[in-house]
């Protein structure tokens, strides 16, 4: 009984520091909010896409643009596009990153699967104090294909940040009508509640399935001989 028990606290114990650990210490990407999931590259007043965008990121750490690109060109050199982005600040008169990448042609081509990734990622180092922050990306064609026809048809963006900082944001996000602060609290407190719970039954579990796996009669064993 005693090393049921034992076992059974361990068992919740290391589901409570897994977690624990993966809010204050794992990363993740987190994309950032826009209407329908990407900031959409449209000029309504000419009916055409652009290559340029802004965005302002929710979170700090601002690290990397996802890109829809559509090429239209048919004979690239090397089978790819050369391209230079540039990210720079609304709210002062500051680049604040400018990164070339490529692309190969087939991922970008105007016409392609409908269950195709349209989406070119670009990675660049983090920009601290993006939260909040007004930015404009522009694209650049390289000069091997400056003459072509390539659009961007819409932007996400991302930040990679702890997984405490993701939750904080939920729970500042999701007012229950009480104040600000308070809303915030109740919400942190029920998810603490729901990892208790979690690691409530974790234990409940594993006390159980110990428990039936010693209550089980060792089987009758006759040797060869019938002895």
């Amino acid at each position: 009984m005693p090393t049921r028990v034992a076992v059974s606290v361990l068992a919740a114990l290391a589901l409570v520091a897994v977690t624990i650990v993966v809010v204050l210490v794992v990363p993740v990407s987190v994309r950032h909010a826009a209407p329908f999931g990407s900031v959409q590259t449209v000029d309504f007043d000419r009916s055409i896409a652009i290559l340029g965008g802004e965005i302002q990121p929710n979170y700090g750490n601002f690290d990397r643009v996802d890109l829809d690109l559509r090429a239209y060109g048919d004979d690239v050199p090397d089978g790819s596009y050369e391209f230079v982005l540039t990210i720079q600040s609304l709210d002062r008169p500051e680049i604040v990153r400018r990164v070339a990448f490529s692309a190969p042609q087939e991922r970008i081509a105007a016409s392609r699967s409908a269950f195709a990734d349209n989406y070119t990622s670009v990675s660049f180092s983090k920009i601290a104090d993006s939260a909040g922050e007004r930015y404009y990306l522009s694209l650049e064609r390289g000069p091997r294909n400056a003459d072509d026809i390539v659009t961007i048809w819409g932007i996400q963006s991302f930040s990679s940040v702890m997984m405490v900082d993701v939750l904080w944001a939920a729970a500042s996000g999701y007012p229950i009508g009480l104040e600000p602060t308070e809303d915030r609290t109740v919400l942190l407190l029920l998810m603490g509640l729901t990892l208790a719970g979690a690691a409530a039954v974790v234990a409940t579990v594993v006390a159980v399935t110990l428990k039936a796996n010693t209550q089980i009669a060792p089987h009758s064993v006759r040797s060869l001989d019938g002895s």
